[in-house]
């Protein structure tokens, strides 16, 4: 290495300037800006590495040499460009050298902390959003036998470093850390064996892991109101939900009822996930989700019973399903899933042992279907709620008319006329003989299967519904109304002839 006119470790840093997106860095031993994306490079940097010759022989040691990069020593390893003043930045070297410059490179200042012990590995310095003068910073030495977490905290421009690792195992080095964008002393770390969290600068940490398995957590980031991790061997991970680890941060434990701000919502792609807490086991939870006016959208699916402490429902982004009844067999996809909401503001009341919780959630339009209008989608969400109530009428008096069969059939009067009436309006709606899906083929669907299909057609796809559809659904809500009258007079008619025979 120590022939190499620039050390390139083969996992150099390549970093954007955070705070103007368009300045690129990347680090030798030297650091090297580019303003034009890479097509040309200025050296701005000394050596910002120990270049201690013992670490620059021969790569690959006496068995084989390896000319690849992987074991090149006296690099910079992390690269932290301040996201709130561009002419600062923050390099750490897989030496143990923390430099810094406060005039976009011009000049350089050693601000190694002094306890950190010679060649540790400098994994990451996350320059923070909210002061210019703090960052956080972790080192790791499990290369020579430690394997003790090294974190540390500057508030002053590296004049002084506080190490934080009150709270981490002994063994459990650290990889990776990030401060919260949106709120101070809130930070993540990616550890050898998961994810911890600090509410107060690191002072102390605890487990966020949560169902996460034991894995070396090579990066952080937060995005928004999600955390994501890449780590080593298992692939990327997101944790949803990041308001209420900052509203904890900000208030402390919870002394009562308390539902967290939830997650910003992305259709078709980010549900919103209610976190909560009880001070006590409760036998009465509901939810419900409400639109700007105060009309009920969906109920949440959650047990009444709950026990004292967090909990978590969510909410799919979705209106309520249609009316469903006991052995359905369409079709079509069963109706119970509902139309999907339309970007805006929504809001979450949760009430459980006399307390009534509300939170604001926000949902907006999935990126990747931007060219949608609010109009089209408005135009789709109505007309399949007008479809999902034209099958929740259907399958509604389908339930009617077994309710009315039960009671004859326990009141063991003669009802026959009755009894073959209501069983062809029940016909109508519903094909009573279908023993599977395809039973169509000797069967013919009836009405609330073939208003499911056209559901099924409107709540899947994405844009206004077609004239076509339209037609289709006219059609089906005149068939509609004529099986309904039909009920109605059964109910006029049969039905008041058979009550007339229970009158003593």
């Amino acid at each position: 290495a120590a022939s190499m006119r620039e050390r390139w470790n083969w996992v150099f840093p390549v970093v954007f300037s955070p705070a103007n997106g368009q300045t690129l860095y990347a680090g030798s031993q030297h650091l090297w800006r580019s303003e034009d994306d890479g097509q040309s490079w200025e050296k701005i940097s000394p050596d910002l590495t120990r270049a201690d010759p013992e670490t620059l022989g021969e790569t690959g040691g006496a068995i084989r040499l390896d000319q690849d990069g992987p074991e090149v020593y006296g690099t910079i390893y992390t690269i932290a460009p301040s996201p709130i003043d561009e002419d600062l930045l923050w390099v750490g070297s897989d030496d143990g050298l923390v430099h810094l410059s406060r005039n976009g490179g011009k000049s350089w200042e050693n601000v190694t902390p002094k306890d950190l012990p010679p060649h540790s590995r400098i994994s990451l310095i996350d320059a923070s959003a909210h002061a210019p003068g703090t960052a956080y910073l972790v080192a790791k030495r499990y290369e020579m036998g430690d394997r003790a977490p090294y974190v540390y905290l500057t508030k002053n421009f590296g004049k002084n470093w506080e190490k934080r690792v009150r709270g981490l195992a002994e063994d459990d080095f650290a990889h990776s850390i990030e401060e919260d964008p949106e709120l101070p002393g809130l930070v993540y770390l990616g550890t050898e064996r998961g994810v911890s969290v600090s509410f107060d600068e690191g002072v102390s940490w605890r487990s966020l892991s949560l169902n996460l398995p034991s894995t070396p957590v090579m990066g952080v980031e937060v995005r928004g109101d999600e955390l994501a991790i890449a780590t080593h061997g298992r692939s990327f991970y997101v944790l949803e939900g990041l308001p209420t680890l900052r509203q904890l941060a900000n208030d402390g434990a919870p002394s009562g009822a308390t539902l967290y701000p939830p997650n910003r919502a992305v259709l078709s792609a980010v549900t919103a996930q209610l976190n909560f807490f009880l001070p006590e086991a409760v036998d009465d939870a509901r939810g419900v989700i409400l639109d700007n006016e105060g009309n009920t959208v969906s109920q949440l699916f959650m047990r009444p019973q709950l026990g004292a402490g967090a909990h978590t429902v969510e909410w799919l982004l979705r209106y309520n399903g249609a009316v469903m009844f006991p052995g359905m067999i369409l079709e079509a996809v069963p109706p119970f899933v509902g139309p999907e909401v339309i970007p805006g503001e929504y809001t979450a009341r949760i009430s459980a042992g006399g307390a009534v919780m509300e939170q604001a959630i926000t949902v907006v339009q999935d990126p990747r279907k931007a060219t949608l209008s609010l109009e089209d989608l408005t135009a789709q969400r109505d007309l399949a709620l007008e479809v999902r109530d034209a099958i929740s009428a259907a399958n509604g008096t389908v339930l009617k008319i077994r309710k009315l069969r039960s009671e004859i059939e326990e009141d063991k009067v003669s009802a026959e006329a009755l009894l073959t009436a209501l069983s062809a309006v029940e016909n109508r709606l519903y094909q009573t003989r279908n023993q599977s899906p395809k039973d169509k083929i000797a069967y013919p669907i009836q009405l609330n299967d073939r208003l499911s299909l056209l559901y099924n057609y409107l709540i899947f796809g994405h844009g206004a519904p077609t004239q076509p559809q339209r037609d289709v659904f006219s059609e089906l809500q005149g068939e509609l109304a004529e099986a309904l009258a039909a009920f109605q007079e059964v109910m006029d008619g049969e039905y008041r002839q058979y009550q007339a025979q229970l009158t003593p």
